[in-house]
């Protein structure tokens, strides 16, 4: 039952302690609908952190479809849902529940990129000794999902320049991901637009292969971050960065 599909239930007397009823609108017809939005987030709010404590094992599917009714509402309420999305992801990720955070990174990925963000302020030699970090242990712990790849892959092409560390983390992201799962699944981590670029530059010898530069340069062209990844993934072709 999707919540934010009906009118509200007055019979409940359930006053709103999560979300403000009293938010500005344009107009009274406005401020009725706000406050019928306002009130029935809360009740999938309530929903949420009720599965969450519950005393048995919180039923993934039911969140799952909460999530699925917050989404449309992530950016304007954000404030507001970020206490249940952040009880959530690390649920997700304590259960190892990677439906859960597939969804959450895509709208939520504030703790994702926190983490990363950390990483990227500690003082490490290179990307072997990275590897060693508590809080690259924790990402390496989630890395394998698909949305987290692309969101922190994407995350460190757009803020590469930001830090003297992005090289060594890329390439510490990559090493562990292509060590711990079949190659097959490491192709489909990235989008499909770029997987079959992927597929050759992993199998590239040649950093001046006039084919595979006519590629990257067409990428490069095209959209710059997606081009940024693939030669930070492959640093065979970091050269043309």
């Amino acid at each position: 039952m999707n919540l934010l599909e009906r009118p509200p239930d007055e019979s409940l007397g359930r006053t709103n302690l999560i979300l403000s009823n009293d938010r500005t609108c344009d107009d009274e017809e406005d401020s009725c609908h706000c406050r019928e939005i306002s009130h029935n987030l809360s009740l999938v709010l309530n929903m949420g952190f009720s599965e969450l404590h519950s005393s048995s094992e919180p039923n993934e599917r039911v969140l799952s479809d909460l999530l699925d009714q917050l989404v449309p509402f992530s950016e304007c309420f954000a404030e507001n849902l970020e206490g249940f999305l952040r009880q959530t992801w690390h649920y997700a990720v304590r259960s190892s529940k990677s439906n859960l955070i597939n969804r959450l990174v895509a709208i939520f990925p504030k703790e994702v990129d926190s983490l990363v963000e950390k990483i990227l302020k500690t003082n490490f030699v290179d990307s072997t000794s990275i590897q060693d970090n508590d809080d690259f242990i924790s990402l390496a712990n989630i890395i394998c999902n698909e949305e987290v790849f692309r969101h922190v892959s994407l995350h460190l092409a757009e803020n590469y320049s930001n830090y003297p560390n992005s090289q060594s983390l890329i390439s510490a992201i990559v090493r562990y991901v292509k060590s711990n799962i079949a190659k097959s699944k490491f192709l489909k981590l990235y989008s499909t637009e770029l997987s079959s670029i992927v597929a050759i530059l992993n199998e590239a010898i040649n950093p001046d292969d006039p084919l595979v530069l006519a590629l990257l340069e067409q990428v490069k062209q095209e959209n710059y971050f997606n081009f940024l990844i693939l030669v930070t993934h492959f640093p065979l072709f970091l050269h043309l960065k």
